[in-house]
């Protein structure tokens, strides 16, 4: 239960994220639940099938569909926000893991430490998502992330 919530929890964040980097508003539309339902499946497949955990890498190609589909964006602002996602939440997914070892929660079930630490992220997404859209202009504007 508690993959699941993680899981869920971090494709939420996604969602957010990718829509704070293009300053738009959070709507549950068709593609949103399409990606949400295609993870989340793929994820249960990979954890209880024991599939290689190389199909993870599946679902960056369906965000990169995804974020053509809701933003209809080119190819090349495309890649440029997976890689600002992929970077914004790595990093808060850190300090939400740094968050709780300071606190000395190691303790807690990897299930139930992975959803408080998807829930920090959330929180600092949050706070900085009005800074998301301007590193995205900048990161759009200059070419050196592409390259």
């Amino acid at each position: 239960m508690g993959e699941r919530l993680y899981t869920l929890i971090e494709i939420c964040n996604i969602i957010c994220c990718l829509h704070f980097i293009y300053n738009k508003k959070i709507k549950i539309d068709i593609q949103s639940l399409l990606l949400i339902g295609i993870d989340c499946i793929l994820f249960e497949w990979i954890n209880i099938e024991g599939e290689s955990h190389n199909l993870s890498m599946l679902m960056y190609v369906l965000i990169f569909i995804y974020i053509i589909a809701e933003f209809g964006e080119n190819i090349k602002s495309s890649v440029v926000a997976n890689l600002i996602y992929v970077v914004v939440l790595s990093v808060t997914q850190l300090i939400g893991f740094l968050t709780l070892t300071l606190l000395h929660l190691e303790f807690l079930k990897d299930s139930l430490s992975a959803i408080f630490i998807n829930l920090i992220a959330f929180i600092i997404l949050l706070l900085i998502r009005k800074k998301l859209h301007s590193l995205y202009k900048f990161a759009a504007k200059k070419n050196f992330m592409v390259f």
